[in-house]
C-alpha cells in the first residue's frame, strides 16, 4: 500500500500535519510522498482540464519562486528572506511526488479543502482538518472515502459516523521560545481565519501579525503582554503561551469558550476572553502546556500506526 498525500507548502498548520503524517509513514517502512497543491481553486466543483491547469499553473510559479529563492539566498539579496517564509520547512525528510501519476494500490490523502477526487484514485482518505467546507453537497466526496478529524469538534458525523480523529503536532523549540523576562506592553494581533468576522475592530491597538514571517511572529510573542485571536482554531495560541504571550482568543457575540472546544477540551496555556479567571488559568497553566508539547513526538508515532491501521482495514 502505498499513500499520496496532497498538501500546500508548509505555510501553515494544516501543512504541517500532512507533512507530519508523511514523515512517520516513512519511519514506518511505508511508502508515502507528498505531491504539493496549492489548493486555490480546488475548493469548489471543477472540470478535469480547469484542475489540472491550475495544478500546471501552481508547480510554474512554485518553481520560479524556488529558483528566486535560491539565487537570492546564494548572492545574500535581502539575506535570502525573499520567498523564505514560502520554503520553511519544520517538518523535513518527506519525499515529494514530482508527477501525478496514481496507481491502483495507491491511497491519496486529501485535505479538507480540496472538492473532488481530481487524481482519480480508487483508494481515497478525507482529513477534516478544520469544519467541513462543502456540507451536504454530495460531489464534493467520493461514497467510499476513509475519513478522518483533525480534532472532535471539527467532524461530520454524517461522513465520520465513529469519530476516527488524526491528530499531529510538531514544534520547534529551537524557534519557538520564551527569550524575554522583562515587563511587557502592548498588544498584537492574529486574524487569519477570522477575517471575515463581522466584530473585527475598524482599528486595532496594535499590529496584525498575520503575514509575518515566523522569527517576526516570535519576536512580536516575546515583546507584547497580550496577542488577541479573532481566528479560534489555530495553533499559534500555543506558540505565543510557550513564548510568554497571553493568547486570548476573542469570542464571538453570544457565545462562550464550549462553542469553540470539544467536550473535555482545554487548552492549557489559553486565555477564553478576558474574564481575570481566564487570564489567571493561562498564565498559572503555561509550564504544563510545554511539558506536554515535549511529548508529542511519542503520540505522532502511535497516530501514524492508528492510521496505517485503520487504512489496511478499510482499503484491503
Amino acid at each position: 500500500m502505498k499513500f499520496v498525500i496532497v498538501s500546500p507548502r508548509q505555510n501553515g498548520g494544516g501543512a504541517i500535519a500532512l507533512h507530519i503524517l508523511c514523515r512517520e509513514l516513512l519511519a514506518l517502512g511505508v511508502d508515502a510522498s507528498i505531491l504539493y497543491f496549492s489548493g486555490e481553486g480546488c475548493q469548489k466543483k471543477q472540470s478535469r482540464i480547469s484542475f489540472w491547469k491550475h495544478w500546471l499553473l501552481f508547480n510554474i510559479k512554485d518553481n520560479i519562486k524556488l529558483i528566486i529563492y535560491i539565487l537570492s539566498s546564494a548572492c545574500s539579496l535581502g539575506k535570502g528572506k525573499i520567498f523564505k517564509d514560502y520554503f520553511y520547512e519544520p517538518i523535513k525528510g518527506c519525499k515529494r511526488k514530482i508527477l501525478p501519476y496514481i496507481s491502483q494500490d495507491t491511497v491519496v490523502v486529501y485535505p479538507d479543502m480540496i472538492y473532488g477526487n481530481h487524481l482519480n484514485a480508487n483508494k481515497v482518505v478525507r482529513w477534516l482538518l478544520y469544519f467541513n467546507r462543502f456540507p451536504n453537497d454530495d460531489g464534493a466526496y467520493g461514497k467510499g472515502d476513509l475519513f478522518f478529524c483533525y480534532r472532535d469538534i471539527f467532524n461530520d458525523y454524517k461522513l465520520n459516523p465513529e469519530c476516527k480523529r488524526l491528530w499531529f503536532q510538531n514544534f520547534d523549540f529551537n524557534l519557538y521560545k520564551k527569550i524575554n523576562y522583562d515587563e511587557r506592553k502592548g498588544c498584537c494581533y492574529i486574524v487569519r481565519k477570522g477575517k471575515s468576522r463581522r466584530d473585527l475592530p475598524s482599528k486595532f491597538a496594535g499590529p496584525i501579525i498575520d503575514n509575518w514571517s515566523e522569527e517576526a511572529k516570535v519576536e512580536a510573542f516575546n515583546k507584547y503582554k497580550k496577542c488577541y485571536f479573532y481566528d479560534t482554531q489555530t495553533f499559534y495560541t500555543i506558540i505565543a503561551a510557550v513564548c510568554g504571550c497571553i493568547p486570548v482568543v476573542v469570542l464571538e457575540a453570544g457565545k462562550s469558550k464550549k462553542d469553540y472546544l470539544s467536550t473535555g477540551e482545554r487548552p492549557l496555556g489559553v486565555a477564553y476572553g478576558e474574564d481575570e479567571e481566564e487570564i489567571s488559568f493561562a498564565i498559572d497553566t503555561r509550564v504544563q502546556c510545554i511539558a506536554n508539547l515535549k511529548k508529542m513526538n511519542e503520540r505522532n508515532i502511535l497516530g501514524a500506526q492508528y492510521f496505517l491501521e485503520e487504512c489496511k482495514k478499510y482499503f484491503v
